[in-house]
């Protein structure tokens, strides 16, 4: 989920409006709602947040060295795919929301949705 998803979520799950500063409460709202464990949430450049009912991972912000012709597109889901596997891997939340941060930065500094990830970033699943 993202930042301009999260409002329309909330809205179209009868949870009303969400002012800035109030994306925790809307996610926990979110959490409760659905009967989820966890939610990640991705902020672009600020990066990732996992959110469970009791804690909040968020990994820091990565930056990659643009290639010409890069574009961030694939970089959201990149960042999905990460957390799904450091999920199914059993990882803990906060090296896998940093993992994620990396892997994202990764694709929106290269052209294309699915570039090749380089071996140092592979290497810490």
């Amino acid at each position: 989920l993202n930042e301009e998803e999260l409002p329309l979520v909330c809205k179209l799950m009868g949870l009303g409006s969400i002012e800035s500063g109030q994306e925790r409460e809307a996610l926990l709202k979110l959490i409760k709602q659905c009967k989820l464990n966890w939610i990640i949430y991705t902020r672009g450049a600020k990066g990732t947040a996992i959110h469970t009912s009791g804690n909040v991972y968020e990994g820091s912000p990565a930056v990659a060295n643009p290639v010409e012709g890069a574009d961030a597109v694939g970089a959201g889901d990149s960042v999905a795919a990460t957390c799904l596997v450091g999920a199914v891997l059993r990882k803990p939340w906060d090296k896998v929301a940093n993992l994620a941060n990396q892997v994202g930065a990764y694709v929106a500094s290269q052209p294309g949705a699915t570039p090749t990830l380089p071996d140092e970033l592979i290497s810490q699943f």
